[in-house]
């Protein structure tokens, strides 16, 4: 029998690309918000929920992120994935760039394209539960001026033009899904190489650092180290942690052993089998692009104008968005002038500029 496992958002949304994914054979089980999913896992009305708890742009995802990190809740992480992924600007069919005045979306998706939505000045920002949901509403609407930021699935779904894709100001844009399941449904991983605890140090001097050691010195990499307030405290602070070994790895346990015996408090928030990370590299970058610049010509020869005259020299690192994305291409700032991350728009006449 298939696992149900709940979601939020609906059909098309980037969790139902996610879990497909991750548990292809699973029966989803959608849900409005976050918490209706947490509710759900909860009064075991599902087996588990799949959420997004991280992306590389936005960093953590609030509402997620809270609900495991609270001393309250008790749910295991069973298991993660990445998902790369790429914005489009849907529209209503025949809507041109200049008549968006208002843009809806989820937060985190909004919040990954904000250098394009700055391009578009004078546009407001409509914040929906979900991603597929904004398409729906712009398609339900049909209102010109209205404009969503969702998959490319979402907009064939309801019949909306995708105007431009990959809009988001990171090429790669992976957001990070962990399954989330009751202890009471939750089984070992066998195969586990990545563990997550909340760990609160004593109030010490250099007590944190003494933890980190133990780490070391049992040769194992942290992944992930995140300082959070202690609620109703006088601002003290525990430690979302993340490492690359499973809980049942003898250094895993002597480790665990010696900072409980050293006044450590830990809660174990899951061991799991780590996903694999979608890299961007020199090869498939400009194809994360190939669409959008297609798109961009497409709507020069609509007649749109070309206003920006730049040297063809600095359009390619400019596209690139900055300093960190043109380093881990091996690219130097001195070779291609100051300004590196000009608005979407503008960079979309430059590279208009370039290929004329």
């Amino acid at each position: 029998m298939s696992e149900l496992i709940g979601i939020q958002g609906g059909r098309t949304s980037y969790h139902e690309a996610a879990a497909n994914q991750l548990q292809p054979d699973a029966e989803l089980v959608y849900k409005d918000t976050f918490s209706d999913v947490f509710a759900a896992l909860e009064a075991e009305k599902i087996d588990g929920a799949l959420v997004a708890i991280a992306n590389n742009r936005v960093q953590q995802i609030p509402d997620p992120d809270e609900y495991i990190t609270s001393p309250d809740t008790q749910v295991s992480i069973t298991a993660e994935t990445y998902l790369r992924i790429g914005h489009a600007l849907l529209v209503l069919p025949g809507t041109k760039l200049e008549d968006i005045r208002t843009v809806h979306s989820q937060a985190p998706a909004l919040g990954q394209c904000s250098h394009f939505l700055e391009g578009m000045r004078g546009i407001r920002k409509a914040e929906e539960d979900d991603t597929a949901l904004s398409a729906k509403i712009v398609a339900d609407g049909n209102d010109p001026t209205h404009a969503a930021i969702a998959s490319e699935a979402a907009g064939e779904l309801y019949g909306l033009e995708a105007l431009l894709l990959n809009i988001q100001d990171d090429p790669a844009n992976i957001t990070r899904f962990i399954k989330l399941q009751l202890p009471s449904h939750a089984v070992d991983v066998p195969e586990a190489d990545k563990t997550t605890i909340m760990l609160t140090t004593p109030q010490t001097p250099g007590a944190l650092a003494d933890a980190l050691v133990l780490f070391k010195e049992a040769d194992i990499s942290l992944m992930n180290l995140q300082s959070r307030n202690i609620a109703n405290s006088a601002f003290e602070m525990q430690f979302f942690l993340e490492f690359a070994a499973g809980i049942a790895e003898t250094r895993s346990q002597e480790v665990l052993t010696q900072l409980r015996t050293g006044r450590y408090i830990i809660k174990l928030l899951g061991s799991y089998k780590a996903g694999d990370i979608p890299m961007v590299t020199k090869e498939n970058y400009w194809s994360i692009h190939e669409a959008a610049l297609r798109q961009s010509l497409e709507l020069e020869r609509q007649g749109k104008p070309v206003e920006v005259d730049v040297p063809k020299e600095i359009v390619m690192p400019r596209m690139i968005g900055g300093m960190e994305a043109m380093s881990s291409l091996g690219m130097r700032r001195r070779d291609f002038g100051r300004e590196l991350a000009p608005h979407p728009r503008d960079l979309m006449k430059m590279i208009l500029v370039a290929r004329k």
